[in-house]
């Protein structure tokens, strides 16, 4: 077995632990959620919200390693954050399918294109040299940003009525996501080097 086949299963190995591990993550956080609420579409609700808040703690830590380190992310973050938000799926249709209530139309089309991207990408990760990673990168992050946004904007607004979020914690959310685009324009416009992770 040659060095690079090695790495690249010492790589892949690592990445199936954090996946495994951000996913029972997810579990935990969603549980507790359920445990401690009474009600259950109210329990539903914040296992729902609090899953979120983890993949969004995920997605954000992928975000900075990519814009402030000018980097695409090691496999292993891309696939904790896919795993985790999976779990976090679960948790939405947990939450919907007793109230006859799913996403229409570009909202329906919009989320499963999100979710076909977050789930596939590490899985080609490998496949793809690592230029065109950070090509690739691009699409993945900036699509990504584009749907949390338009996930937590309806919510902000109040035109969301079977939101599991307070509005105020969807501003709060929307004033992450703005700290994390000023972040990304930081890191991409100072001068420097890009770097290639392998």
């Amino acid at each position: 077995m040659s060095r690079g086949d090695g790495e690249t299963e010492q790589s892949t190995g690592r990445a199936l632990l954090w996946s495994l591990g951000a996913a029972l993550a997810a579990g935990v956080i969603g549980g507790l959620s359920i445990a401690v609420v009474d009600e259950d579409r109210a329990a539903l609700a914040a296992a729902t919200r609090n899953t979120g808040r983890w993949s969004l703690a995920l997605f954000s830590g992928l975000w900075l390693t990519w814009c402030m380190g000018r980097r695409v992310p090691p496999l292993s973050g891309f696939g904790a954050f896919a795993a985790a938000h999976v779990v976090h799926l679960g948790f939405i249709a947990g939450y919907l399918t007793p109230l006859g209530l799913w996403p229409a139309g570009s909202r329906l089309a919009g989320g499963m294109l999100g979710y076909a991207l977050l789930v596939s990408f590490p899985f080609a990760y490998r496949f793809v040299s690592t230029r065109n990673r950070l090509r690739l990168s691009f699409g993945y992050f900036g699509y990504l940003w584009l749907v949390f946004c338009l996930t937590y904007l309806p919510r902000a607004l109040g035109k969301l009525p079977i939101a599991t979020t307070d509005p105020r914690w969807a501003w709060t959310s929307l004033g992450w996501l703005g700290l994390l685009m000023v972040a990304a324009l930081a890191g991409w416009l100072r001068p420097g080097q890009t770097v290639e992770h392998r």
